[in-house]
């Protein structure tokens, strides 16, 4: 596998992840008539610059061929014709196994529309080799509204260095076979958010939490209720919580200051309130202290998600806050200008997406103008098709990819190492739920406080 990028999810600056249950092998939908194209005059009329015949594919017993040296400026575009309309909620991939002949490369991606246009869409997230020079590559998307009545599934095929070279010969072209679309299991991913650095704080015991799912892993018409149990290390339990999502995110609040001080861990249980049926259980591991008070100079997140040096805001890239989650609005005009004063040039909101129309330009500003270049070891905002998406998500770059320049807000780079980043994003992966075969581990990790002494 090879790619110009690879990227994690973080819920907030301060990483504190737990994700329950393992991704499963999805199940094809049957969304493409003919899919091997062994039926060659069935799958898709001919066009210049495509060929859908025998002796192709993966197995020769049929696929297609694209040509970019017949498309616009050596690309050359492919849609995948099908009638399927996906379920809001549920977790598909869409994907195709091929083979370029020649320096070439193959774009996967997926876009929904609706009668405004454009709303949702993914590029290029997954690849695997197979074998004889064949790979596997896959988009995965959740649609998030039935808003969507057009689904594009479509491939671009083009020269692998398109900004210094156009592909002009029709000795190179793009083998295609196995096109298809599957729905994944059910999963719940939930994320603890504070305390961060998985702490739970003895004399203010309540932790704060964003829950989601893809497809129905509480059953449709039913509300998820959660049990979060608090143990010591032996395995006693230090406090009980029970309480109801309240769109995506929870606190459970213990009460009175808890004695216990050392490791510990927390269960979360959900279930459906309707049903009473127990969904799932997730278990994450985490010390019980009193609160952390950082010294002079020393940096501390509350609650709602502030960065905080000696009591004031402060992030010198930028910080996570949660206004989106009470929509306050006038709260964040107000607080704008002193974050800005403070430094700040970058705002990453966890609920940018739950806003609606009542964003404001000044929390869009993610894209902020700047000279980095998407050269190796370069990070990076990540985001959707709207240029102004970036919120919790950025990725590291392995590869030079000057076409992100100006496009993507990049923000910093590694400064040892690079390698290692490199050597993780070419490892084998699974086909199906494209994480590595073999575990990546940090087994060692220092953190320069710079002179501050923490518990």
């Amino acid at each position: 596998m090879k790619s110009s990028c690879f990227s994690f999810r973080c819920a907030s600056i301060a990483l504190a992840v737990g994700l329950a249950g393992p991704v499963c092998a999805g199940l094809d939908v049957g969304a493409f008539d003919n899919a091997g194209f062994e039926k060659h005059s069935k799958f898709q009329k001919e066009t210049d610059g495509v060929e859908i015949a025998g002796g192709l594919g993966y197995n020769t017993s049929g696929g297609m061929r694209l040509f970019p040296a017949r498309g616009k400026n050596g690309k050359l575009s492919y849609r995948f014709e099908t009638s399927f309309m996906p379920e809001v909620g549920k977790r598909y991939r869409f994907g195709f196994s091929y083979r370029p002949h020649g320096k070439l490369f193959a774009h996967c991606y997926w876009e929904s529309y609706g009668k405004s246009g454009y709303v949702q869409g993914n590029w290029n997230v997954s690849e695997e080799d197979l074998a004889d020079g064949w790979k596997r590559k896959w988009v995965a998307v959740v649609p998030k509204t039935d808003k969507a009545d057009r689904h594009v599934f479509a491939t671009i095929v083009q020269s692998a260095d398109a900004h210094t070279r156009i592909c002009d010969s029709m000795d190179e072209y793009v083998e295609f076979d196995d096109v298809f679309i599957e729905e994944d299991k059910p999963e719940w991913y939930l994320t603890n958010v504070w305390p961060t650095h998985n702490y739970v704080y003895s004399d203010n015991p309540r932790v704060r939490f964003y829950s989601g799912y893809s497809g129905d892993f509480i059953p449709r018409g039913g509300k998820a209720a959660f049990r979060v149990e608090l143990f010591d290390a032996d395995g006693n339990r230090l406090a009980e919580r029970r309480m109801t999502d309240d769109n995506g995110s929870f606190t459970a609040d213990f009460g009175a200051p808890i004695a216990y001080r050392g490791k510990g861990r927390l269960r979360v249980t959900v279930a459906d309130s309707i049903s009473r049926k127990i969904c799932g259980t997730n278990e994450i591991e985490v010390t019980v202290l009193p609160t952390v008070k950082p010294g002079k100079g020393g940096t501390f997140v509350t609650e709602d998600g502030f960065a905080l040096l000696d009591g004031k805001p402060f992030m010198p890239l930028g910080f996570f806050a949660s206004f989106g989650r009470q929509r306050d609005i006038e709260g964040l005009k107000k607080a704008m200008p002193e974050w800005r004063n403070a430094g700040a040039n970058l705002l990453l909101e966890y609920w940018i997406f739950n806003w609606g129309e009542k964003l404001l330009p000044e929390v869009l500003s993610t894209l902020e103008k700047n000279d980095i270049k998407h050269t190796l070891g370069v990070l990076s905002m990540a985001r959707s098709m709207h240029p102004d998406s970036a919120g919790s998500q950025f990725f590291i770059m392995v590869d030079a990819a000057p076409h992100l320049d100006g496009q993507y807000a990049a923000f910093g780079a590694i400064t040892e190492n690079v390698e290692a980043a490199v050597a993780i994003s070419r490892v084998n992966r699974n086909m199906m739920n494209d994480r590595p075969k073999k575990d990546q581990v940090i087994k060692s990790i220092r953190v320069d406080t710079l002179g501050e002494e923490y518990p």
